[in-house]
This record gives structure tokens, sequence and C-alpha cells, in this order.
């Protein structure tokens, strides 16, 4: 069995230019001993009682008594766990422009749970890291299916748990196989959630957005021989809109 843990940065139209989310894939006996290898990173050094990306840029919470240096000292080192644990990762981006234009701009409209495509880049981003997870897989020939887990914070998890669901039965068997259930967790006790915070909030303000700096742990995540990170481009929204939706993971 293989566990997915999933976070999002940039959910809000007025944060950032950029939607980003981030899918941290691993097999279940490597998901059981990341609470204590995650825990020792915590505790090295200047210690914090768990990991939060936004607390980490303004020094608040977690945080609190850091100086900048400490602080991306300590991502630094928990990005380095969480690269060594994964068996890979997947993070997609979506301009809120782009959505906003080419997909909620269309005049499409769409029933059951296929309604969220067009509500947020939340729905977007999830189907394209299902095809990318169910084409890793059968082309790795990898047997075991795949359990989703969201933070159980907000109603994203459970539409994405309705929408799985809903595109299921069009999918092929092989496909269809590869997906497991879609659950919802605590960060604080889920600790492979606050890794996947960790590496949406990098890749969505270290470098996708234009004049950001990178630092060693952006660098760290695109360099990564098992993390694949790109942006869906206007293009392949408006590609998507052309189709009427028949979404790519079904064909």
């Amino acid at each position: 069995m293989f566990g997915a843990y999933t976070d999002d940065s940039g959910s809000h139209v007025n944060d950032n230019p950029l939607m980003v989310l981030a899918t941290l894939v691993g097999e279940k006996a490597t998901w059981d001993t990341f609470p204590d290898v995650w825990r020792a990173a915590l505790d090295a050094g200047k210690r914090i009682d768990y990991f939060k990306s936004s607390e980490a840029a303004t020094l608040t919470k977690c945080f609190a008594g850091f100086t900048k240096g400490e602080a991306e000292a300590k991502t630094d080192l928990l990005t380095d766990v969480t690269l060594k644990h994964i068996k890979y990762g997947i993070v997609i981006a979506i301009r809120w422009g782009d959505f906003i234009e080419i997909i909620q701009g269309c005049g499409l409209t769409l029933k059951g749970a296929k309604k969220y495509l067009k509500r947020h880049p939340y729905f977007i981003c999830f189907h394209e890291v299902l095809a990318r997870v169910g084409d890793i897989h059968l082309r790795n020939n990898l047997q075991a299916k795949v359990d989703f887990m969201f933070d159980e914070q907000g109603k994203d998890g459970e539409r994405c748990k309705r929408l799985l669901n809903e595109l299921k039965p069009d999918m092929p068997e092989a496909l269809r196989n590869v997906f497991g259930g879609v659950y919802h967790g605590d960060d604080k006790i889920h600790r492979p959630l606050q890794a996947a915070d960790l590496i949406a909030w990098q890749n969505r303000n270290k470098n996708l957005v234009a004049n950001t700096p990178s630092n060693r742990s952006y660098t760290k995540i695109v360099e990564a021989n098992n993390m694949a990170v790109r942006a869906i481009q206007r293009d392949e929204l408006r590609d998507l809109v052309r189709r009427d939706f028949n979404l790519l993971i079904s064909s």
C-alpha cells in the first residue's frame, strides 16, 4: 500500500498569482517510520514542536524566537528528511489569472462533483496529480493501491474524494485499480502532511513566482530525481475546455 499526502499553498486568489498542490507518495512501511525521523529533525538544534511553512516565513508561533537563518536551516534539514523518505513527489501549479479567465470564463456547465473543476484550481491540480500517479504506477507495474490523505481543515479533501469517486467508473480498469481511498488527518498528528506543506510552500514562494529568490530548500526540491515540479500552461487549460472536460484520466 502507498500513501499520498497532499497539501496546498496559495489557495486564496488574493494570496499569490499561483495555486500550488504538492503530493508526496511513499510506501506504507516508510511512512510508518517517518514520524520518528521527522520528530528527531524537529528536535535537532533549536527545537520546534511541529513545522508550518507560514510560521517559518513569519517567525511566529512554532518559530517564535528564531532568526531568519535559523528558520531556513530547520526548513533545509526537514527538506532533506522529506526527499530521502518519499518514493516520489508531484508538484502542480496553476496561475490564478489563467484559471479565472479560461476555466471559470468558459460557458460550460459541469454537473455532479465535476463542478468543482470550475470552482477552484485546487481540483484541476488534483486531477493532474491523479493522472501522474496513475501513469507512474502503471508504467512501473506498482501493484499496491494508493490512498490519499488531506489536511482535515476545510472541505477540499472531501470534495476531492467525491471527484475521484465520480471519475473512477470512466477509468480503464487497470487505472481504476491504482486508487484506494481518500482520508483526512490533522497535520499535527500526521507528520507527512507537514512535509507536504513544506514542499508546496517552497514551490509557490521561492521560484515559480517571478523575482522571488530561490534558497537551499527549493533548489534541493527541483533538483531531486524523485520530484516532478511543473505549472499547467494556458494552452493546456484551453485544451481541457475544448474537450468539454472529458478528462484525460478517463481516456
